[in-house]
């Protein structure tokens, strides 16, 4: 009995000691509910307060488990949305790139004929431009609701191509009237081009692959073509110069053509415009002997440009990626040197063919900052 009497009075004692420990979890358990509860009220109160509720940053629909794995500093606080369910994109990115690129050759064209046999002595399309460099620089600020502002600047200025030839005993340009060479000569010939282009566009996402876009753009256009003539005893030197100013809007597509979810994905980008195009030509002849004269006119035009780019990307890390590719531009509805000749009236002083257009292609290159 004894023995008996002491196993209930432990049994009585650990109960005691069990029920204590069950008081103590649910103490635990109603703070921690407590607690959880508070923090559901602070993040109501603060979803209230910003663009969008914590259920729409978070989840599939956004393509994250949830804020902070889009970068966010927390679910629910006003730019959570532009983080999230526009595809985590940054709030900046900043491309510092750079551009090799060749101008087509011109259009066949007489530039220097034989005036007894009509044969061609100089043809436009002989002049074969270098492949040059230039800056490729651009900016872009999100804001709003999966919106962004971009601002875009490249340039290249060094473009030249050459030709040289001995013209028969009578040769002329096929000006109106023609300009007649007497007596043999040596020619050469120098031809120039730069192209400046500025741009600020909106953008919006359509999903995490494709952003629309359409904005304002301006590109200028520059081109010279000089021919340095000896006949022995006199010299001349024949110069045609032509700016084209376009000013215009044009919309475009950023796309991401291929992803496999790693580091590695391939884009494109594809824009299109209608221009105004604000163009002059001015065409001059010096000699040591004779008079100087010259010609020139300006004239409004239609222009169009377009301009596709494939690159590929490697994404460094969360704020620098690498890219790399091909660049075509096109520009329609331009003054281009090689074409002015056959449009000049000498004796009115007036002329210029406002119908050229130019291809522009080559690798780009650069190094993408974001945060």
């Amino acid at each position: 009995m004894l023995r008996y009497s002491l196993s209930a009075a432990s049994l009585a004692a650990i109960m005691f000691t069990a029920g204590a420990a069950m008081a103590e979890l649910g103490s635990v358990q109603y703070h921690y509910g407590e607690a959880a509860a508070t923090d559901n009220v602070s993040a109501t109160s603060n979803s209230t307060a910003g663009t969008a509720s914590c259920s729409d940053c978070g989840g599939a629909s956004c393509g994250c488990a949830s804020c902070n794995d889009c970068g966010c500093k927390s679910c629910c606080e006003n730019f959570c949305k532009d983080c999230c369910s526009c595809g985590c994109d940054p709030l900046w990115t900043v491309k510092a790139g750079a551009l090799i690129m060749q101008r087509s050759a011109p259009q066949p064209g007489v530039l220097i004929q034989d005036t007894v046999t009509g044969a061609t002595i100089a043809d436009a399309r002989n002049f074969n431009f270098n492949w040059n460099g230039g800056v490729d620089i651009s900016a872009i600020r999100r804001f709003g609701e999966c919106n962004a502002l971009e601002v875009r600047y490249f340039g290249i200025d060094g473009w030249r191509a050459t030709q040289e030839f001995t013209t028969s005993p009578i040769w002329n340009f096929p000006t109106n009237p023609p300009l007649f060479g007497l007596g043999v000569a040596d020619i050469q010939s120098i031809y120039t081009s730069r192209l400046y282009n500025a741009e600020i566009n909106v953008r919006h996402h359509v999903n995490d692959r494709i952003q629309i876009l359409a904005g304002f753009r301006w590109l200028e256009l520059h081109e010279n073509l000089n021919f340095n003539a000896d006949f022995g005893g006199n010299q001349a030197v024949i110069t045609d110069n032509t700016d084209n100013h376009l000013y215009g809007g044009q919309l475009g597509a950023d796309m991401r053509l291929w992803t496999r979810g790693g580091p590695f994905s391939i884009d494109g980008v594809f824009k299109a415009g209608v221009y105004g195009n604000s163009a002059d030509n001015a065409f001059g002849v010096t000699q040591a002997i004779g008079p100087a004269f010259g010609a020139g006119q300006a004239k409004g035009q239609v222009a169009f440009v377009g301009e596709i780019g494939l690159t590929a990307v490697y994404q460094w890390n969360t704020h620098i990626a690498l890219r790399g590719g091909y660049q075509l531009l096109w520009v329609d509805g331009v003054s281009l040197a090689s074409d002015q000749l056959p449009a000049i009236d000498v004796l009115n002083a007036s002329g210029i063919d406002t119908t050229g257009d130019a291809f522009y292609h080559g690798a780009m290159a650069s190094i993408d900052f974001t945060w």
